[in-house]
């Protein structure tokens, strides 16, 4: 695990990389357990505060808390999106897709709730879901599809209420 100095100095160097009349800013935008977000401007625009001076389009880049790695993440969307993209998939620009891992259950899991949950939220048939259940209880992590990735989210949160754990992946 690396420190905020660490990364700030890995930050920097990244920076570096993309030109020399850039600054990073000291501070990180926002950090976590995943690690820091960091920003960075162009020189003249810190000198002058002229807007015309300022870098369009200059993506934060998120430096991990356990190996350091550099990531651009984007513009397009709020950086807790790229942030929380990072958090479920370990790539801050993926997109959510409609499948589930049922990667394990904890004592008092409910295999019934679960067969009927998978059943309603797929279109997998009573065999298939309750084949879904059992290959989970025994050690497999099958894969269930949902029509979308909100019906996906759903389901891993209803499984999760009744003691199955999931892993949304990423399209």
């Amino acid at each position: 695990m690396i420190t905020v100095d660490a990364a700030s100095e890995i930050a920097k160097r990244h920076v570096q990389t993309l030109g020399e009349d850039l600054t990073l800013f000291e501070k990180p935008i926002t950090f976590g357990d995943y690690g820091w977000v960091f920003s960075y401007q162009s020189n003249a625009f810190i000198e002058t505060n002229d807007i015309s001076d300022a870098l369009a389009g200059n993506a934060p880049i998120l430096i991990d808390s356990d190996q350091g790695q550099v990531f651009t993440l984007g513009t397009a969307y709020d950086v807790s999106r790229y942030v929380q993209m990072y958090q479920r998939f370990g790539d801050p620009h993926a997109e959510p897709g409609p499948s589930l891992e049922l990667c394990g259950w904890r004592t008092g899991a409910n295999k019934v709730m679960a067969t009927k949950e998978i059943k309603k939220h797929t279109q997998l048939g009573l065999k298939d879901a309750k084949g879904a259940v059992d290959a989970c209880l025994h050690g497999s992590k099958p894969i269930v599809k949902c029509a979308d990735p909100e019906t996906a989210d759903l389901l891993a949160q209803k499984l999760s209420a009744i003691g199955f754990d999931t892993r949304h992946l990423a399209l």
